[in-house]
């Protein structure tokens, strides 16, 4: 795929393969956390925030910290226009957690844990 060229996911699927750990996935999903986790994690917020009404919305290409060469660090600054017409900058610090993971649970879509 080119750079900066756009991928479409199915978000739904997507939950299903993490969550609810069909047979077919073992093995697989902590080899794509490994490469595509925090990007993906950071596209589906930015997406959950489109859903809710937010605009002009970007996963910031910097670096989140201090502003030194040693300190702490998180991984993304995400800017929005929410629908109540402020800007946000979003600090994050993104968590990978499925049922993949030791100690993992199998959650169905539309359950609560």
């Amino acid at each position: 795929m080119p750079q900066n060229q756009l991928m479409s996911i199915n978000i739904k699927q997507t939950l299903e393969f993490f969550d609810e750990k069909p047979e077919w996935s073992h093995k697989h999903a902590t080899a794509i956390v490994g490469v595509l986790g925090e990007d993906l994690a950071a596209a589906a917020f930015q997406h959950c925030l489109e859903r809710n009404g937010g605009r002009n919305i970007s996963i910031v290409d910097e670096t989140v910290g201090t502003g030194g060469r040693k300190g702490p660090r998180l991984d993304r600054w995400i800017r929005a226009d929410l629908p109540d017409n402020r800007r946000v900058l979003f600090q994050t610090e993104i968590k990978n957690w499925s049922a993949h993971a030791i100690g993992g649970k199998t959650l169905k879509a539309g359950e609560s844990g």
